[in-house]
């Protein structure tokens, strides 16, 4: 299941404007008292000055067939998007 996951993503997601990063998540098990709505998470990093510019340029990939969208897909899946308000800080090596 993480192949059929994943592997439909990733020759898209450096190939989509405005998109410069990406990485996906699987729930880590027993770690909740109640399991989250979903097993798996994306998490893509957008530099665009227009993200609904970025926002259709996904969207146009989806409905191209240049990134496969499974039926499996729940329908009631969202996207966020936030920027930063502060700089990004890493622990000390």
């Amino acid at each position: 299941m993480k192949k059929l996951i994943n592997d439909p993503f990733d020759a898209v997601d450096e190939a989509l404007e405005g998109f410069v990063a990406a990485q996906r998540f699987e729930v880590v098990e027993g770690a909740h008292e109640a399991p989250p709505p979903h097993r798996y998470m994306a998490l893509y990093e957008i530099e665009a000055d227009d993200v609904a510019h970025a926002q259709k340029a996904l969207a146009a990939a989806a409905e191209s067939g240049q990134m496969y969208v499974s039926p499996s897909l729940d329908s009631g899946t969202a996207a966020w998007y936030f920027e930063p308000i502060t700089e990004r800080r890493t622990a000390a090596n």
